[in-house]
């Protein structure tokens, strides 16, 4: 029939687009009830590397915290970027951001949903170089952008633990002007000695 064939045809559709790698929501005018309907989605993104919701001053801390905490608990994603800037967030959606970024601690090969093959262990030793250059790979595209917020001090220390333990190689913290120093040492400090992270302020 007519109806089995459309839901077919959107079943297929939906099966496409879960199988995207990047979201960009950017500027859209985005307010916390669309960030709920994200969150309720994001789950079954399974192939997610690259998530944009950038630009949407009313998702506030509210809005950001939900996605994150989405994020947090669905470790199965294998998110490498987070794009949360230009968002007015500021200690509490800070913290949510932290929480999501101490997560970035393991890149998985294969993916979580993927089992990982019995291999002989001649084969497992041949295979090391190229598991090596994955994994060297996956992890110099962990960046964070919470630009253009309104992180200050306090937003600045609840993040600075997640850097010193977690897998980021890039964290952009520009044009919050209430950072003050106070902040900014805070990151320096949290990411001194880090070979090969980018920290721009």
């Amino acid at each position: 029939s007519d109806v089995a064939t459309v839901a077919a045809m959107y079943a297929a559709f939906f099966d496409e687009v879960v199988r995207a790698t990047e979201l960009n929501f950017r500027a859209v005018g985005w307010t916390g009830a669309e960030a709920a309907v994200l969150c309720e989605a994001l789950p079954r993104f399974q192939a997610l590397t690259s998530l944009d919701v950038s630009e949407n001053r009313e998702l506030g801390d509210e809005g950001v915290s939900a996605i994150c905490q989405t994020l947090q608990s669905h470790e199965e994603i294998p998110l490498a970027s987070l794009n949360v800037s230009r968002n007015g967030i500021d200690l509490e959606g800070a913290k949510a951001v932290a929480a999501v970024a101490a997560s970035l601690t393991m890149v998985r090969w294969p993916p979580a949903h993927e089992p990982m093959p019995c291999l002989h262990s001649a084969l497992a030793c041949s295979m090391r170089p190229a598991l090596a250059d994955y994994q060297r790979h996956a992890f110099s595209r962990l960046q964070l952008d919470l630009s253009n917020n309104l992180l200050g001090p306090e937003g600045a220390k609840a993040l600075a633990p997640a850097l010193v333990r977690s897998s980021l190689t890039k964290l952009d913290a520009r044009h919050n002007w209430n950072l003050g120093d106070e902040g900014k040492a805070a990151l320096q400090e949290a990411t001194e000695g880090r070979s090969g992270f980018e920290l721009m302020l």
